[in-house]
């Protein structure tokens, strides 16, 4: 059963990427989401597919479970391993839990993969996939590793709501060291796309236009750049 949950945060500030678990911001919104990802029950599977839209937190929460399971990140190179490798991959596997982001993006060996999911049965170890689709998109050929993605526990990672928005644009400016007024952020917020995307993308837009203006973010920056469809 596919279980959806909620929204989640990461911070993407420029080419600056924060994922420690002190700069993650849970409110009422998203505590069910954390709550379930880091549920210590094995349950039927050991591997939990947590998916959603790029830039919506997936590898901050990958790093928050990296942090309560003392998990390592799988390098791509285990992910296309001829067989005699199997070995030392189990080997990695059986001391620690193992977590591979953005699992549809890479190129992968889906016998690989399907081998990952055996080993960590067998040896009782957590897995975490993170993903931008949802199963069904993925166009697994394999049946049998298809069905063992099928009886993983799967989290959603959805559109944040408007309390968390607007924690996540106070904690964007405050990370490129931006003093913007209440009234700047009450101009945005209902004008701003429901997406960390979004948040990231508009705080970096603002800050460039304010640099080269060499001026502070006001609101009647911002009221220009919406006009002139600067933003």
């Amino acid at each position: 059963m596919i279980e959806q949950k909620t929204e989640q945060l990461t911070l993407d500030l420029g080419n600056k990427h924060s994922f420690n678990v002190d700069d993650f911001i849970t409110l009422p919104s998203n505590q069910g989401l954390v709550n379930q990802l880091l549920n210590t029950e094995l349950g039927t599977s050991p591997l939990t597919i947590l998916f959603g839209a790029q830039q919506s937190g997936k590898t901050h929460l990958a790093h928050l479970w990296a942090n309560a399971f003392n998990a390592e990140f799988l390098p791509p190179g285990f992910l296309q391993i001829d067989e005699v490798d199997f070995p030392k991959l189990a080997e990695k596997i059986n001391t620690t839990a193992i977590i591979i982001d953005d699992v549809d993006q890479k190129q992968i060996c889906e016998k690989t993969i399907f081998h990952i999911i055996n080993i960590a049965i067998s040896s009782k170890q957590k897995l975490l996939f993170t993903s931008n689709k949802p199963l069904p998109l993925w166009d697994i050929n394999l049946p049998d590793l298809l069905s063992r993605l099928k009886a993983a526990k799967h989290l959603e990672v959805t559109q944040p709501d408007d309390l968390l928005i607007e924690a996540i644009l106070y904690k964007c400016f405050a990370e490129k060291q931006l003093n913007v007024a209440e009234n700047v952020v009450a101009y945005i917020l209902p004008r701003l796309e429901r997406s960390i995307e979004a948040v990231v993308k508009l705080v970096d837009q603002l800050d460039k236009y304010a640099l080269a203006e060499k001026k502070p973010i006001t609101r009647m920056m911002v009221a220009k750049m919406y006009e002139n469809g600067l933003i």
